[in-house]
């Protein structure tokens, strides 16, 4: 019955893991996947993004794939496949407890056939940390050898590396040295480049949820004594309020014990429970502080050249953690309310300060500001705490129909900067567009093999543009600021979808202890995908 068991469970396993090759017939690259996370439509997969980009349009049992999120740093991808519907795979970040482990990936079997097949092998007992030659940034690699009789071939980029001992995936086979040695990614690199990573891959366990409690258990308890003390000082300060209250529910549960002892009908019975329910949600309603969207308020009624102050409790009477200059836009609201003298004050982050700055200077404002396609449009929108990309784009069109898109890129609070956007053409279509806005300093169009920059100032290697590529960029932006571009691109005749890949950069100057000024890059990108349709 065990073996009958275990059985399915490695067929299921094997079912997870899926095959990626290119849409194009001519071109004969494939690779490995395997799914981490569903949802109702499909399944999400890891792969390399080396694969992404030998394959070039993927496509996974015949489905076309979009892009989720991808790195050439780490070599990490997220695809997602309508109508594929497999069990992900269970990921595990603690290390192996055995150095055995197996890799299950896709090989060339023949000139038309590939094979999926099991290699088995070992752990290296040191683990090697790749760094960055740009910046500080590193990630972990295993090395793995295999046993007698096994293998690394072409199209096992991609393959998960499985613990024998627990049976989740510990990493992802990246690239080979030799045909018996290879190296993987170990899987905790995933959180690095799928910011959104769905939260049921650590609630139902397919990360190992005790590592992120104990990792986020001092953020939590802070988080909670705050609330607590903000609600301590909410009674204090409102008791004759909350008081009243009290009695009037007190009086309410005196009526409710009187007509159930006298009367004994149901009728009174079920009126007091109401009317207690009643209290209890208006009184909710009417003292608990207002919610408010993060990051979606601007300075108002603040002249040119001054700053807000940020205080440390709701009054001017306390002392100031920082300012908020005249110019500030996407302030972060978390809440806001009254103070003992009846007027309204907001917590706010701006930077690394936290604090309040009274309601009448500040102001919702709209995210985007220009939008050139809103009748038929798709769009995404990407943030952290250095950047804010927004970018729209019509799901299809017809061959020759302009295609009208619009990118916004904020600073969001960061030191004087540079920063843009770049769109990628991996089909290498010819551009054909018009700029319809742009408010960047510069525009460019890179043809294929085209010099785009040096790789960094202390290397005399130049880049080329592999795929034709627009670009738009400032070379000073301070902070806060906000830049726009929109584009009308004639759809090509000989497509039937027109991928873009969507780049947002900022490069931020860095103090390094003992080093100097060094350049940081914060970046997102995107794959989108549009259809062209007759």
């Amino acid at each position: 019955m065990n073996n009958k068991l275990s059985s399915k469970k490695e067929l299921n396993m094997l079912d997870s893991i899926v095959h990626i090759e290119s849409s194009d017939k001519n071109n004969r690259s494939f690779g490995t996947g395997f799914a981490i996370d569903t949802d109702d439509y499909g399944a999400y997969i890891l792969t390399c993004q080396h694969v992404i980009e030998k394959v070039e349009t993927p496509r996974v049992e015949n489905q076309e794939v979009e892009i989720i999120s991808s790195s050439d740093f780490w070599d990490m991808a997220v695809i997602y496949v309508k109508d594929l519907h497999v069990q992900p795979l269970r990921l595990q970040i603690e290390p192996c407890k055995s150095n055995e482990v197996e890799a299950i990936g896709f090989s060339s079997f023949s000139n038309e056939l590939v094979q999926k097949k099991v290699i088995k092998g070992r752990l290296f007992e040191n683990t090697i940390q790749l760094h960055s030659k740009v910046d500080d940034s590193f990630y972990l690699v295993r090395r793995i050898k295999t046993e007698d009789d096994y293998s690394f071939d072409q199209g096992n980029s991609g393959s998960p590396l499985i613990c024998k001992k627990s049976g989740s995936v510990i990493g992802m086979i990246s690239n080979r040295d030799r045909s018996d040695i290879a190296y993987a990614i170990e899987i905790g690199s995933l959180k690095e480049i799928w910011k959104d990573l769905n939260t049921t891959l650590i609630n139902q366990g397919t990360l190992h949820s005790h590592q992120h409690f104990y990792a986020n258990i001092k953020t939590f308890t802070s988080k909670f004594k705050e609330r607590l003390d903000e609600r301590k000082k909410e009674i204090h300060t409102n008791t004759k309020a909350y008081v009243n209250n009290m009695q009037e529910l007190q009086q309410e549960l005196e009526k409710l014990k009187e007509n159930i002892e006298t009367k004994s009908k149901f009728k009174y019975f079920f009126l007091g429970i109401g009317t207690i329910v009643s209290l209890i949600i208006a009184y909710y309603i009417l003292t608990l502080p207002q919610e408010y969207e993060p990051e979606n308020y601007k300075v108002v009624h603040i002249p040119a050249g001054d700053v807000l102050n940020i205080r440390e409790g709701k009054g001017s009477v306390y002392p100031i953690l920082g300012v908020i200059p005249a110019e500030a836009n996407n302030v972060a609201v978390t809440l806001c309310e009254s103070n003992d003298a009846g007027k309204e004050w907001c917590k706010v982050t701006y930077g690394s300060v936290i604090g309040w700055v009274h309601s009448n200077y500040i102001e919702k404002e709209e995210r985007v500001y220009t939008d050139v396609n809103r009748e038929n449009k798709s769009a995404f929108s990407a943030t952290n705490d250095k950047l804010f990309l927004h970018f729209t784009y019509p799901p299809s069109v017809k061959p020759g129909e302009k295609i009208l898109i619009s990118a916004q890129l904020e600073n969001r609070g960061n030191p004087e900067t540079q920063g843009g956007v770049t769109l990628s053409f991996p089909q290498r279509p010819i551009l054909n567009y018009t700029i319809d806005y742009n408010d960047f300093d510069h525009f460019k169009h890179y043809k294929i093999f085209d010099t785009i920059y040096n790789n960094h100032p202390n290397q005399d290697k130049k880049m080329h543009a592999i795929h034709p590529s627009l670009e738009a960029f400032s070379e000073q932006w301070a902070s806060r600021n906000k830049h726009v571009f929109a584009l009308s691109i004639i759809a090509p005749k000989d497509l039937n979808v027109l991928r873009i890949r969507v780049r947002g950069y900022l490069t931020l100057k860095r103090l390094v202890p003992k080093r100097g000024t060094m350049d940081q890059q914060a970046f997102h990108s995107k794959e989108i995908v549009i259809r062209i349709e007759a």
